[in-house]
């Protein structure tokens, strides 16, 4: 029988609040599990930040600890999987964080909270300083009825949903002629077409 192993990530590559300073363009970092921060010519955006608080191990070390935060202008949550909505992260960045944004259902839990958030729909675009994000059907196929199915509609419950997709920087690569587009599947299938077509 072959012996299996445990998958395992790269090695971390930390950073440090610099990571959120202006910048001359768009810097994507890993932040571990489906988390990214997208730093957008000084607009900070987390998407799924996980870095304190699971409730089980990780085999990664998180590149930077929500203490070390210094500003966030808006935190994107996906989903209420506490993979990518880790109610700790949160609200240890909640003193640093300017806006939440995830689904409706996810967003009145962060009102709950007393956080700053606003809930979307699919097809809603969210413009979050020079970022604009737009908001795509997920295929998070193990909770739809017939995977790769009908792709614009909600999964059954009306729970678990993709939230951000693309990230594209508007003001300044604009004026310049060029924009930046990043498309952030998280727990969706893989397509060949960003709308999962």
């Amino acid at each position: 029988m072959e012996k299996k192993y445990q998958a395992r990530a790269p090695e971390t590559q930390a950073f440090d609040r610099t990571a959120f300073d202006a910048s001359g363009g768009t810097t994507l970092r890993w932040l571990g599990m489906a988390g990214f921060l997208i730093n957008g010519r000084g607009t900070t955006i987390m998407i799924d930040p996980l870095l304190e608080g699971f409730d089980m191990p990780i085999m990664i070390d998180m590149p930077i600890a929500a203490a070390d935060v210094p500003r966030v202008d808006a935190i994107l949550v996906t989903h209420s999987d506490n993979d990518h909505y880790s109610v700790p992260t949160c609200r240890a960045l909640a003193p640093v964080t300017r806006g939440y944004h995830s689904t409706a259902y996810v967003a009145s839990l962060m009102q709950n909270e007393g956080w700053p958030a606003h809930g979307h729909a699919i097809g809603d675009t969210v413009d979050i300083g020079p970022v604009r994000v737009e908001l795509t059907p997920p295929d998070h196929a193990w909770q739809n009825e017939s995977p790769g199915g009908e792709r614009s509609r909600f999964p059954t419950r009306g729970r678990l949903r993709v939230l951000a997709s693309v990230a594209r920087s508007c003001a300044v690569d604009r004026a310049e002629g060029s924009s930046v587009s990043l498309y952030l599947r998280t727990d969706s299938l893989e397509s060949d077409t960003p709308d999962g077509g």
